[in-house]
This record gives C-alpha cells, sequence and structure tokens, in this order.
C-alpha cells in the first residue's frame, strides 16, 4: 500500500470501541501491545494509548466512555509492513476481534 514515496515517516491513529464489559481488558491489551512494540520494533518510534476526553477532561459520552485512541509512527512505509507482518500482530487481531465493536484507521504521512 504505498502511501508516499516510501522513505516519509508515518502516522496511523486508531480509533478503537470496546464491546460492553471489555474496556479495561482492551485497554491492557493495547498497553501491552505498545510498549511491545516500541521496544521490540526499530521503526516504531510513537505509540500511545489515548482515553479520550472533553477539553474539561470528562470522557467522552458517544457509546458511554468505551473508545481508545491510538497514536503510532513509523519511520517509513517498510516500518509500517514490518509492524503489521509480525506474529504478534496476529495474535492482536483475533484478540481485538473478541474485544471491540469499531476499529477505525487513518494514516498520514509526515509533512
Amino acid at each position: 500500500m504505498p502511501l508516499g514515496t516510501g522513505k516519509e515517516p508515518v502516522a496511523i491513529l486508531v480509533e478503537v470501541t470496546a464491546k460492553d464489559g471489555k474496556y479495561e481488558e482492551l485497554k491492557a491489551a493495547l498497553q501491552t501491545h505498545a510498549a511491545t512494540c516500541l521496544q521490540e520494533e526499530v521503526g516504531c518510534t510513537r505509540f500511545e494509548v489515548l482515553v479520550p476526553v472533553t477539553r474539561e477532561g470528562a470522557r467522552e459520552k458517544g457509546v458511554g466512555g468505551r473508545k481508545l485512541w491510538l497514536t503510532e509512527q513509523y519511520t517509513n512505509e517498510e516500518a509500517v509492513a514490518v509492524h503489521q507482518g509480525t506474529a504478534r500482530m496476529q495474535v492482536l487481531g483475533k484478540k481485538l476481534g473478541e474485544l471491540t465493536d469499531d476499529i477505525r484507521i487513518v494514516y498520514g504521512l509526515q509533512a
């Protein structure tokens, strides 16, 4: 999936909605995944798990506070391909199927 020249840093923004009763399990799985990616993948330069809040600090209301946001950054498209091809991603993909109602992914290139 060519996004640009292949040399630009790539950001991935992910919005995940947990199934009812699965929020804490999902959050823990994603936090572990993020830490492992940063530790094991040279091309992964940022991976954060965020809880969306309003400007006043309240949890978002749309789906009862079941959303999490992920911000990921990779050195280039090759690093994204390495990330997506890990055995860890295959395992996480199955787990996400059990824990989530919705996943939205947006790719971006560093300007």
